[in-house]
């Protein structure tokens, strides 16, 4: 695989991201129903982690488990929903998560080793936007445990930061709202 110069910053940025949010207690990338947003200048970088139940028709034997097998078969599937249910937006427009990178994680005590959660990582070009930023997750699990996000943003230039909870009821929050 070759990488043109203008897309080695953002391998890079990703990689890096991928190693300052993982946890060596735990050998994960994020803790369950977590996530971070990073605005460094004109881009947003984010890593979340879903639980696998927020993805309807990818345990295809219903067994309630996913194999990585399934997830394998359905990564196409699962990218779109990703595209369409995670969102930044601004009164101007409406962004999607570009570059997407999928990290499922299978429990170490979890003999049939499916897949629980699924990492997600991508970034949102900004573009020079600089109005209030809303953000909004349609994903949820199937259980309790798994309809809360918590989410931690961060933004460089002006070192605001930013704690919320997402749910199926209250799916949005504006960022930084305090600032404003």
């Amino acid at each position: 695989m070759r990488i043109s110069s203008k897309g080695l910053p953002v391998v890079l940025s990703l990689a890096i991201l991928y190693l300052v949010c993982a946890s060596p207690a735990f050998a994960h990338l994020m803790v369950a129903q977590h996530g971070t947003i990073n605005i460094i200048d004109d881009d947003a970088y984010m890593v979340l982690s879903l639980p696998v139940s927020a993805f309807a028709g990818i345990d295809d034997d219903e067994d309630g488990k996913v194999t990585m097998i399934e997830f394998n078969n359905h990564r196409l599937a699962i990218v779109a929903s990703i595209k369409e249910n995670v969102t930044l937006s601004s009164l101007e427009r409406r962004l999607r998560l570009k570059e997407i990178i999928l990290s499922p994680v299978v429990e170490h005590d979890n003999s049939a080793e499916s897949v629980s959660q699924l990492i997600v990582m991508g970034r949102f070009y900004l573009a020079g936007m600089d109005s209030a930023l809303r953000f909004e997750v349609g994903l949820y699990g199937s259980s309790d445990a798994t309809k809360n996000l918590e989410i931690s943003a961060t933004r460089v230039r002006d070192h605001q930061k930013d704690i919320f909870e997402l749910t199926p009821a209250a799916p949005a929050s504006l960022l930084f709202a305090s600032s404003l």
